[in-house]
Protein backbone atom coordinates (compact mmCIF):
# COMPACT_ATOMS: atom_id res chain seq x y z
CA UNK A 1 0.00 0.00 0.00
CA UNK A 2 1.10 3.16 -1.14
CA UNK A 3 2.30 6.14 1.79
CA UNK A 4 0.91 9.42 1.15
CA UNK A 5 1.84 12.49 3.20
CA UNK A 6 0.51 16.40 3.01
CA UNK A 7 1.95 18.63 4.99
CA UNK A 8 0.26 22.12 5.00
CA UNK A 9 -0.81 25.24 6.53
CA UNK A 10 2.66 26.62 6.54
CA UNK A 11 5.18 27.99 4.20
CA UNK A 12 7.02 25.38 1.64
CA UNK A 13 9.65 26.53 -0.08
CA UNK A 14 9.15 24.90 -3.87
CA UNK A 15 12.20 26.94 -5.47
CA UNK A 16 14.01 30.16 -5.57
CA UNK A 17 10.75 32.11 -6.77
CA UNK A 18 8.03 29.77 -5.55
CA UNK A 19 6.66 29.11 -2.35
CA UNK A 20 3.29 27.74 -1.08
CA UNK A 21 0.92 26.84 1.76
CA UNK A 22 1.18 23.24 1.62
CA UNK A 23 2.70 19.89 0.01
CA UNK A 24 1.99 16.43 -1.18
CA UNK A 25 4.50 13.62 -1.27
CA UNK A 26 3.46 9.92 -2.23
CA UNK A 27 6.09 6.86 -1.31
CA UNK A 28 8.72 9.56 -1.33
CA UNK A 29 7.78 11.48 -4.58
CA UNK A 30 6.55 14.69 -4.50
CA UNK A 31 2.94 14.34 -6.05
CA UNK A 32 1.07 17.80 -5.20
CA UNK A 33 1.94 21.30 -3.87
CA UNK A 34 -0.31 23.97 -2.94
CA UNK A 35 -4.22 23.77 -3.28
CA UNK A 36 -3.60 20.53 -5.20
CA UNK A 37 -1.86 19.04 -1.81
CA UNK A 38 -4.83 20.31 0.27
CA UNK A 39 -7.20 18.52 -1.63
CA UNK A 40 -5.30 15.37 -1.13
CA UNK A 41 -5.43 15.49 2.61
CA UNK A 42 -8.86 13.25 2.87
CA UNK A 43 -7.25 10.17 1.75
CA UNK A 44 -3.60 10.72 2.87
CA UNK A 45 -1.59 8.18 4.80
CA UNK A 46 0.29 10.89 7.65
CA UNK A 47 -1.46 14.67 7.90
CA UNK A 48 1.32 17.45 9.25
CA UNK A 49 0.05 20.62 10.62
CA UNK A 50 3.08 23.01 9.69
CA UNK A 51 1.48 25.66 11.84
CA UNK A 52 3.15 28.34 9.73
CA UNK A 53 6.36 26.58 9.86
CA UNK A 54 9.00 26.59 6.88
CA UNK A 55 9.44 23.19 5.03
CA UNK A 56 12.37 23.16 2.61
CA UNK A 57 12.00 19.56 0.78
CA UNK A 58 15.87 18.75 0.44
CA UNK A 59 16.58 17.72 -2.76
CA UNK A 60 20.24 16.01 -2.43
CA UNK A 61 22.74 15.22 -5.03
CA UNK A 62 24.31 12.19 -3.54
CA UNK A 63 27.70 11.95 -5.58
CA UNK A 64 31.24 11.47 -4.73
CA UNK A 65 34.77 12.52 -6.07
CA UNK A 66 36.99 9.55 -6.14
CA UNK A 67 39.96 11.41 -7.58
CA UNK A 68 39.79 14.64 -4.85
CA UNK A 69 39.91 11.55 -2.46
CA UNK A 70 42.41 9.78 -3.80
CA UNK A 71 44.48 12.58 -4.22
CA UNK A 72 44.07 13.95 -0.42
CA UNK A 73 45.51 10.21 0.73
CA UNK A 74 49.05 11.18 -0.90
CA UNK A 75 49.53 14.26 1.63
CA UNK A 76 49.46 13.88 6.11
CA UNK A 77 46.46 13.92 7.25
CA UNK A 78 46.58 17.12 8.97
CA UNK A 79 42.79 17.17 10.80
CA UNK A 80 42.05 16.88 14.45
CA UNK A 81 45.59 19.05 15.61
CA UNK A 82 44.32 21.76 17.68
CA UNK A 83 48.24 23.64 17.87
CA UNK A 84 51.14 24.92 15.34
CA UNK A 85 53.55 22.12 16.84
CA UNK A 86 50.80 19.62 16.55
CA UNK A 87 50.18 20.23 13.42
CA UNK A 88 53.91 20.71 12.40
CA UNK A 89 54.71 17.43 14.22
CA UNK A 90 52.37 15.67 12.16
CA UNK A 91 53.57 17.04 8.76
CA UNK A 92 57.39 16.45 10.01
CA UNK A 93 56.56 12.40 10.93
CA UNK A 94 55.16 12.08 7.23
CA UNK A 95 57.83 13.41 5.80
CA UNK A 96 60.44 11.16 7.87
CA UNK A 97 58.09 8.28 7.96
CA UNK A 98 57.42 7.81 4.33
CA UNK A 99 58.95 6.23 1.36
CA UNK A 100 58.05 9.03 -0.60
CA UNK A 101 58.54 11.49 2.16
CA UNK A 102 61.24 13.41 -0.36
CA UNK A 103 58.87 13.81 -3.15
CA UNK A 104 55.84 15.28 -0.33
CA UNK A 105 58.43 17.42 0.59
CA UNK A 106 59.40 19.15 -2.35
CA UNK A 107 55.48 19.36 -3.29
CA UNK A 108 54.94 21.37 -0.66
CA UNK A 109 58.28 23.78 -0.71
CA UNK A 110 57.32 24.28 -4.19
Amino acid sequence: MSELTVWHNGNVWINKDERSDALAARDGHIVAHGSQAVTLIAEATHVIDLNGRTLAPGFGDGHSHPVFGGIETLFANVRGHNTLDELLGCCWREIVNDDVGASRESMCLS
